[in-house]
């Protein structure tokens, strides 16, 4: 990309006319490269720095696996899903609606992921897996199962989540809580985020994304099936999850740093900046302190970009 600037000068003298070429970098560090061109181009659309963007990503998916997933019984299913805003009633989230969704071919896979969690099997009363023919799965039975078993599990009984504490302040008890996660299905398509940036379904829909739609030419699809990393997501504009968790960065930015445009003394300075937006990005809690320090502070120096060239010939 090329830029002219036009320089202002003193009055009287002629206006100097700078070309200025803008030039990408090759990657970003010298492991996990694979994903530096989808990086680098979603951090130039929004203005951050790559290096920093995949700092980002070492922070929410430390192994850089396309594979991640993660279902949020409590702060998105009980909070807005399934309860709460019932969004799972609108569109386009009742188009993946649980159970009717797992009659879908194509979706078959991401419906599936729910295989990473587990139920205590009704007939056997053994602890299994979750298969693509379970229904009526409800988020109490999934959280009994998989919440902590022999210090294992996704541990969400430990985690802050703003839903819980409203209602315990209403008077109520855990057990009570738990009895409520008994009462619907879990929306395991919908309130789950995915990808290396862990974008949340709910977070993706908020900034209008969708992709175009492989099954139908000249379409758009918001399925959660694009959201994850695969390699069929990737292949299509903003594809996968770090379309939706760079567009979540930028907000976070301008709802974090005033004046705006901010200025800065120094490069460090602006490097600084992101700090508190990115702290904000898994919500701001206590135990997120150190989110944006170890992007910014560590992590994005793994990754300085590479110039194709010299700058200045």
């Amino acid at each position: 990309m090329s830029l002219q600037l036009v320089a202002l000068t003193e009055s009287g003298l002629r206006p100097v006319t700078v070309n200025i070429k803008i030039v990408l970098p090759t990657a970003l560090g010298f492991d996990n490269n694979e994903w530096d061109q989808r990086l680098i181009q979603e951090a130039h659309e929004r203005g951050i720095p790559p290096q920093i963007l995949k700092g980002q990503v070492r922070q929410e998916s430390p192994t850089f696996s396309n594979s991640e997933w993660r279902y949020e019984p409590c702060s998105a299913d009980a909070a807005r899903v399934s309860l709460g805003a019932t969004l799972i009633n609108t569109a386009p989230y009742n188009l993946y609606a649980m159970d009717a969704i797992l009659q879908d071919a194509g979706f078959a896979s991401t419906a599936d992921l729910r295989n990473r969690l587990f139920i205590i099997d009704p007939q056997t009363h053994v602890r299994r897996g979750i298969r693509h023919g379970d229904t009526g799965i409800t988020a109490r039975a999934i959280w009994d199962a998989s919440d902590s078993w022999n210090g294992h599990g996704e541990h969400w009984a430990t985690q802050t989540c703003g839903a819980l504490i409203a209602f315990l302040a209403r008077g109520r008890t855990m057990d009570d809580f738990l009895d409520l996660l008994d009462t619907f299905t879990a929306q395991t398509p919908t309130a789950a985020s995915y990808g290396v940036m862990q974008a949340m379904y709910e977070t993706a829909l908020t900034y209008q994304w969708s992709v175009p739609d492989p099954d139908h030419p000249g379409a758009t699809s918001q399925s959660p099936r694009y959201l994850r990393d695969t390699p069929e997501a990737m292949a299509l504009r903003h594809g996968g999850s770090i379309f939706v968790g760079g567009s979540e960065d930028v907000q976070r930015y301008w709802d974090s740093v005033s004046p705006t445009p901010p200025s800065f003394p120094t490069q460090e300075d602006f490097f600084d900046s992101f700090k508190r937006p990115l702290r904000n990005y898994t919500g701001g809690g206590a135990s997120q302190a150190n989110y944006g320090i170890n992007i910014v502070d560590m992590y994005q120096y793994d990754y300085i970009p590479s110039q194709p060239a010299a700058i200045f010939n």
